[in-house]
């Protein structure tokens, strides 16, 4: 029984595909027999240096094509190149938690498990605080194989989802560090995403990621009309209806920052009563002077439970555009209810705007 590691990585990649190579050969059982490393980035096509990261001596493949806007393609190909019985994949900026149970080599484990297992789902840590689980370990014969250009999905051929399943377990996990949390940006899924549209994919994926790399190029206001688009295709799909709080966040955030005011009151309808919700309208309410408007809407939020689904925006950030908790400060110093702005302004920590709150905190201190 034998295991590789397959996975693709571009130019921005390079220290971050070292440290998951790292994280896997330094575990304190042995995981993987060889490495497959399909780099797709942009020529020139440099020489990957992972064998520095290498204290065992599992072999090593790396394989070098130009990027074709096209990752399953890419991670097919790398699935080709492996000449084990399972394939553990991973994304060039995830690495292997070494808290993970795994008490024994993994191919070991994998020796121990019934011939109709297809595929081993494990915890995959996405967020600080969400985790999903992963068919991460693949028996190769299943003949799974990848498919969409960008935001590629798993399949499995209909013979053989038949008579095989995947199973769950924690005997391995993976952290997700994204090259972003490392100063790097990653624009090459534009072309890909641009590509699908053209074809006629106006799903809520597909506009939603092209809002959000509309967004990093700072064109905000096509990013928001974007994010309402895609919320609308959400709405209506059977399959992406539950994406639709998630996708609303984000646009809020992007209309906040954009200060465009009636576009965070048309996308928070789609939040419910979260807090997220109250307290984006908080914002947006203070910004257009409605001080009443603004207060109530803060109290909701306050006392509005929390959900969950929204999982892969970080609402924390309205907090930041400009401030729910001064945004609130602010509404109650206008209705004159001083002692309230003392206990809000308790809770904010000096930022760029600490000048501003600490002469508000003054005068309410003095009424």
């Amino acid at each position: 029984m034998s295991v590789s590691l397959a996975v693709i990585c571009g130019g921005a990649h390079r220290e971050t595909v070292t440290r998951l190579i790292k994280s896997i050969v330094d575990f304190r059982h042995r995981i993987v027999d060889e490495i497959v490393i399909m780099y797709n980035g942009p020529p020139p096509l440099p020489t990957i240096d992972v064998g520095s990261a290498l204290n065992c001596t599992p072999g090593v493949t790396i394989l070098r094509q130009a990027w074709r806007d096209d990752a399953a393609a890419a991670r097919n190909e790398s699935f080709a190149a492996c000449d084990t019985d399972w394939i553990l994949w991973c994304d060039c900026d995830d690495m292997l938690d070494p808290a993970s149970s795994l008490d024994r080599p993994l191919a070991d484990w994998l020796a121990a498990l019934p011939p109709d297992v297809s595929a081993v789902q494990v915890p995959y840590q996405y967020a600080p605080d969400y985790v999903q689980r992963r068919p991460s370990i693949l028996r190769r014969s299943a003949g799974w194989y990848w498919r969409r250009p960008i935001h590629e999905m798993l399949t499995l051929p209909p013979a053989a989802a038949k008579v095989t399943h995947p199973i769950n377990s924690n005997v391995l996990r993976f952290i997700h560090q994204p090259v972003e949390a490392h100063g790097i940006r990653e624009g090459r899924r534009t072309g890909a995403l641009r590509k699908l549209y053209a074809a006629g994919d106006h799903s809520a994926m597909t506009l939603f990621y092209l809002a959000r790399a509309r967004e990093d190029d700072g064109d905000v206001s096509s990013a928001v009309k974007g994010y309402t688009e895609a919320v609308e295709a959400a709405r209506i799909s059977a399959r992406d209806c539950h994406l639709v709080p998630h996708i609303a966040a984000a646009g809020v955030i992007a209309a906040l920052r954009a200060s465009m005011i009636e576009s965070v009151f048309d996308l928070c309808r789609h939040l419910g009563k979260r807090p997220e919700r109250f307290f984006a309208e908080c914002v947006a309410n203070a910004m257009r002077a409605d001080w009443q408007a603004a207060v109530l809407s803060y109290e909701l939020g306050c006392s509005a439970p929390r959900h969950e689904e929204i999982q892969f925006v970080d609402t924390s950030e309205i907090g930041r555009a400009p401030g729910v908790q001064f945004s609130a400060a602010l509404s109650y110093a206008a209705l004159g209810r001083w002692d309230r702005v003392v206990a809000t302004l308790d809770e904010i920590s000096l930022d760029a705007r600490s000048d501003e709150i600490i002469a508000l905190a003054v005068r309410a201190r003095k009424a």
